[in-house]
This record gives C-alpha cells, structure tokens and sequence, in this order.
C-alpha cells in the first residue's frame, strides 16, 4: 500500500514538473516575442532591453535544466529504491515460505511422531496385558496340577511328596522367567518411550525456533518497510520543496518579466513621445528659419526704406539752403 502511495505521488510531482516545463517554455516564447519586439523600435534603447531579456531567458533556461535534473534524479532514485525493497520483499517473502513449509513439514512429523508412539505404548500394552494373561494361565495351569498332583498323592497314599518340591521349584522358575520377560518388556518399552519423548521434544524445541525465526523475520520485514517509507518520504518531501523553490523561482521569473515589460512598454513609449518631440522640435526649427528669413527681408526692407527716406529728406534739406 505504501509502495503505491509512493509511486503515485511521484507521477503527481512528475505530472508537476511537466506543467512547469511547460510553463517555462512558453516563458521562453514570450521572451523571444519581446526581445524582438523592443529591440527594433527602440533605437538605442533596445540593445540594453534586448541584453537583459537574454540574461532573463538563460536563467529560466537554467531552472528548467536544474527542474529536469532534479527529477530525473528523484525518478532514477525512486526506481532503484522501488526495485531494491521489491528484491527484499521477494527475498523475505521466500524466507517466510520457506520456514512455514519446515514449520508443516514438523508438524506433520510431530504428529507421526505422537501417532507411532501411541500405537507403540497401544502395541506394548497388548504385548504386556498378553504376557500376563499368559502368566495367569501358566500359574493356573501349575496350580491345578499341582493340586492334582497333591489329590493323586494322597489317594496313593503318600507316594506324591517326592514331586511337589520339583513342582514348586518348575512353577517359581516359571514365575522368575515371567517375572524377567516382564522387566525386559518394561525395560524395552521406557527405553524406546524415553528415545520417542526425546524425538518428539527436539521436534517441539525446532518447532519453536522456526517460529521465533519467523517472527524475527517479519520483525524485520516490517521495521525495513518502516524505514523504506521513511526514506521515501524524505526523498518526496525534499522533491516537494525542491519543486515548491522552483515554484518561487518561477513566480520571481515571472514577476520579473513583467516587470522588464512595464519597463520595455515605458521605454516605448517615452521613446515614441522623444520621437514626437523630435519632430515638433524640426517642425519648430523649420518655422524658426522661416521667421528669420523673414525678419531678415523685413529688416531689409526696413533698411532699404530709411535710406530712401533720409535720400527724401536730404532733397527736402538742400532747396531751403538755397
């Protein structure tokens, strides 16, 4: 479930950057539009204008390459975590297979193991409840002949007191002989319960180890799952920031161009305005050289008039003399 929380996340923050990406692109397209706009009217104006929007254009050049390095980086890291934790998990998961099947395999042979010693203590049990019986019939048997034996003296008058010693000494020699059987009977049957007990409790004791095993196992699966998300985690959390930085960095390019266009339209316009201030300035010369030309007829003029009127007033002069 984490795995694929992760892995969806990162395509997100894949999905991200590729909207950046394309975002810068077209910050890119904007700027070429703009430093061939400006650059053309602006006259002396447009090489600065043109030299900044470059300075501008490589910078958001250098974020997009820095953006798609970082995620590159992030994808590249990511697939070789994803593709280490799968190999451990697979690794672990055959571990566990592995030890559950020695855990049946064990218990099966535990209950073999407990099956055979039941029918075992069941066998010797009969063998031994036989052997009494047989010792019972044997006991009666001596039993009723010696007291056959002991009538048939007695009808014959005493000659049965040679044999019932013999008699005594067959039925306690069958007695010990049983008596033996038995023993060994017992003596068979604690040797091979103690090698059965001893089987069945190595069972138990490996039983139990692989379960320790296996809980040790699992253990660790869980606490190396644990700090596999913890790295990922980490990994999506620096990403994000990486990607918030980028984000900002974005915004200030972007709050920037705005500003150099402000600027460009301004430099445009004072420029326009210096144009039109220029040809009223040519006009307003014109009319100047205009206006001297006529001043210069007029004072012409003007002086052409004097001199015929001091020539009048000469004339005028001359005959009062007279």
């Amino acid at each position: 479930q984490t795995t694929v929380e992760e892995k969806s996340r990162v395509m997100q923050l894949e999905e991200e950057l590729a909207l950046r990406k394309a975002e810068v692109e077209e910050l890119q397209a904007r700027l070429q539009r703009g430093s061939s706009g400006p650059g053309t009217g602006a006259g002396d104006s447009g090489p600065g204008i043109s030299s900044e929007t470059l300075v501008l254009r490589e910078q958001l050049l250098s974020a997009g390459r820095e953006r798609r390095e970082e995620s590159s980086q992030l994808r590249e890291r990511y697939e070789a975590s994803l593709s280490s934790s799968q190999k451990e998990i697979e690794r672990l998961k055959a571990t566990t297979e592995r030890q559950s099947q020695e855990i049946s395999d064990l218990k099966q042979r535990l209950q073999q193991a407990t099956r055979e010693n039941m029918e075992m203590m069941d066998s010797w049990k009969a063998k031994l409840d036989a052997l009494v019986g047989d010792h019972q019939r044997a006991l009666e048997e001596l039993k009723a002949s010696l007291t056959g034996d002991r009538g048939a003296s007695e009808t014959n008058g005493g000659e049965g007191d040679g044999t019932t010693p013999e008699m005594r000494a067959a039925l306690e020699s069958l007695k010990m002989e049983r008596q033996l059987e038995l023993e060994n009977l017992k003596a068979k049957h604690e040797i091979d319960a103690a090698v059965m007990s001893k089987e069945r409790e190595d069972l138990r004791a490996r039983l139990q180890e692989l379960r320790d095993q296996l809980e040790e196992s699992e253990e660790n699966w869980k606490i190396q799952v644990e700090a596999k998300s913890n790295q990922h985690s980490l990994e999506l959390k620096e990403a994000s920031e990486k990607l918030q930085k980028a984000e900002l960095r974005i915004s200030e390019f972007d709050k920037s161009h705005e500003e150099q266009e402000k600027a460009t339209q301004v430099l445009k316009e004072q420029l326009e305005l210096a144009e039109k201030k220029m040809v009223d300035y040519e006009a307003l010369q014109k009319a100047e050289a205009q206006s001297r030309a006529e001043i210069l007829s007029l004072q012409e003029k003007l002086r052409v008039s004097e001199n015929r009127l001091q020539a009048v007033e000469a004339d005028h002069t001359t005959p009062d003399v007279n």
